[in-house]
This record gives C-alpha cells, structure tokens and sequence, in this order.
C-alpha cells in the first residue's frame, strides 16, 4: 500500500511486461476512457500507470473489504452487491473478457473502517463492488462468436469452480479436453449466437458459489450482523424470511448441469426482477433497523405488518 498527492490509500501491482503481458492488456483495455465511463464497468479503476523496461506498476484504489465481509443493513444492500457483481460479468462478456478467477478475495467493495456511517445502506455511503486481479483473464476479440470461446486446464480458485472446469489433480486428459465459456449478456446483440449454442456459464457458477458462500459465513459469524446495540433482527434474517427467491436464484446459479444454470444476463434479469417485486417496507429498512418480527416469519408478507 501507499500514498498518493491526494493521500488516498492506494494498492500497488508489479506485473512484469512479458510474463504478465495478458493481464496488463486487459487492465489496461478495461480502463480505456470509453469502457471507464460505462455505468456498468464493475472493475477495479487505475490511478496510474508505471512502465519500466521490464515491470508495470499499476496503481489502484485501496479497497479493503471482500464481497463476503461487509455489513449489509438492509435486503436492497444484497441485490446490490449481486446486480453489480451480475453487471459486472455482463460487461467484460461483452467486450470479449473472461475472468477466470471469481473468488470472494476478487470481488472488493469500497469500504474502509474509518468511514462513519456504518449502521446505513450501502446507497447511503455509495458503496460499489469491484472485480480485480486480471492474472487468469482471457481475453477474445470484440464481436467474435461466443460459441467458439474455449477453455483448457484449471484456473482459478477451486473452491468457486464449476464442476466442468477440470481440478489440479485431475488426469492429463481431462487438463486437456476444452469446455464452454461463458456467453454475453442473452438480451444484447449476440443473441442470435446465444440460442444457437444455448451456453450457460462457469463463470455465473462462481458468482453463485461466492454469493452462497457470503451468506453462509454472516449465518456463521454474525448473530445480529448489520444491527446497532445488538438489535434482534438483521438484514440477512428478514432476507431469508421474506425473500425466498434470492437464495433459489443463487442455487440455480450454482447446478452442477451447466444447461441448467441461468447465463449472466438472464441471472441479472431475475434479480432485478425480484428486487423491484419487493414491497419496499422489505427492501428499505426503517430507521433504527428491522423489527424483530420479520427476522422470524412474522407479519404479512407483503409489508403491511410494518
């Protein structure tokens, strides 16, 4: 970490110019003045950029806290992480970028201990999800066919793989027989290409996995997580209570049947969808929190017990 003129926090890479050569083009493709300005460009921006006869340093924002690790004070704040996260994945499909490594430790949220605040939305301290760390990315060129997109061989954090993706320990063959990867947004121009080859990808398996894993790990080791003074209820409780479907969804995301599982854009739709459905006494906590009640069941489904 560092400091730059303006003291902001920042994180340094040094990716060498021809070993890492994939990982620079990207980052550097993504940061582009036309694909920054995009609303839906959910990846890590750089400050500066360094480049030596051998290494390039990239300069980014310090963004301490992972997808898993940060307090959701109400049910809006878990759509959205995952809209921004399913928007997110749409974009680099759709300029021919796949990712490769979606983790919980690449997808970062802009939050630092120091920020006041903490018992809020994440609208209210205008927090935003970031993919980061390019090194397993490939990347095809604009406009080419979805259908042809291959992969070989592990990549990746394990724990968030597909089931298609080969392991480390598998056999030779298998490191070597290619699978899909993934398509780009059903509702953009390749939709043609999208029916044709009727993909579903491993990559929409991960978000899935590191969305599931998130609310596994709140269950685990937050009783009253995202609640001042030790209230009863919190957002994840009236989550579970209220909004079944976010967790269908994260689990159709994850079908070990890849012809099963929802591409991006059709996971996006959903959730979307699902999120606008919600009366908003659900989506937007009151003032001081969710009352006990809905974090077990009680009052009417559609808000009028608040």
């Amino acid at each position: 970490m560092a400091h730059d003129s303006q003291d902001r926090v920042c994180a340094i890479k040094a990716l060498h110019n021809s070993r890492a050569r994939t990982e620079i083009d990207i980052i550097s493709f993504l940061n582009s003045p036309k694909l920054r300005a995009c609303a839906d460009n959910h990846t890590i921006p750089i400050l500066d950029k360094i480049v030596t006869d051998d290494w390039t340093f990239i300069v980014m924002p310090y963004w301490p806290r992972s997808v898993q690790t940060c307090i959701p004070w109400e049910v809006e704040d878990y759509f959205s992480r995952l809209i921004q996260a399913l928007e997110g994945l749409c974009f680099m499909h759709r300029h021919g970028i796949v990712h490769r490594d979606i983790s919980v430790g690449n997808m970062l949220l802009n939050v630092h201990s120091s920020v006041p605040g903490v018992y809020s939305s994440f609208a209210a301290r205008n927090i935003a999800l970031a993919f980061i760390d390019f090194g397993c990315a490939v990347r095809f060129p604009v406009g080419s066919d979805p259908g042809a997109w291959r992969g070989t061989g592990h990549w990746g954090t394990v724990d968030h793989a597909a089931p298609e993706v080969p392991r480390r320990d598998s056999d030779p063959a298998a490191q070597q027989t290619p699978y899909r990867l993934p398509p780009v947004d059903v509702r953009r121009r390749l939709l043609v290409n999208l029916a044709r080859t009727n993909q579903r990808p491993a990559q929409v398996y991960a978000i899935g996995s590191v969305f599931a894993r998130a609310l596994a790990w709140e269950h685990v080791f937050c009783t009253t997580f995202g609640n001042p003074e030790g209230r009863a209820t919190a957002a994840r409780q009236v989550l579970a209570a209220r909004v079944p479907g976010f967790r269908a969804l994260l689990q159709r995301m994850q079908e070990r049947d890849p012809a099963r599982r929802p591409t991006a854009g059709a996971a996006l739709g959903e959730a979307c969808a699902l999120r606008d459905a919600l009366p908003r006494a659900v989506r937007f906590a009151p003032a001081g929190g969710y009352p006990e009640m809905w974090g077990e069941g009680g009052g009417d489904r559609d808000g009028k017990g608040l």
